[in-house]
């Protein structure tokens, strides 16, 4: 004759096992959550470069308003079309270089209409197709 165990130190077969099962989800259930913080950091990355480029083309634009009611008697020697400033000027191509230097891709257009100015200033971000703007309009009077 054969003796069995008491009932009670026996576990029922419907739960052998089970342990294994939470450990497993519970590794998937960490790992989700790192791989989620990972791209969290990764765009946490990208929108800090952009936030630097949005401020330094918004910087870049001020600069060139303070420039412009400084030097109001030579306002239309700061247009900028196409890339280029329109009239031969010192002060209107050192910033334009400065716009290139300090943002990647960067170019501006100034436009003037009467004491009316709108500074655009333009970037390409790497990595990403489509260019950003900053756009400042302002009104430059005496």
């Amino acid at each position: 004759m054969t003796t069995r165990p008491p009932p009670s130190s026996r576990a029922p077969l419907r739960q052998a096992g089970i342990a294994l099962i939470e450990a497993l989800i519970s590794v998937v259930l960490l790992s989700l959550g790192i791989l989620g913080l990972i791209a969290l950091q990764g765009s946490m990355g990208a929108n800090l470069t952009d936030a630097k480029y949005r401020a330094e083309a918004s910087f870049l634009a001020n600069q060139l308003l303070g420039q412009m009611w400084i030097d109001q008697g030579n306002l239309v020697n700061y247009a900028i079309s196409g890339g280029s400033c329109t009239q031969t000027y010192a002060q209107c191509s050192d910033w334009l270089t400065k716009v290139g230097r300090d943002l990647p891709g960067g170019s501006a257009s100034v436009v003037l209409n009467g004491t009316a100015v709108t500074i655009t200033v333009t970037w390409q971000t790497p990595g990403v197709g489509v260019p950003h703007n900053y756009v400042l309009s302002a009104n430059v009077l005496s």
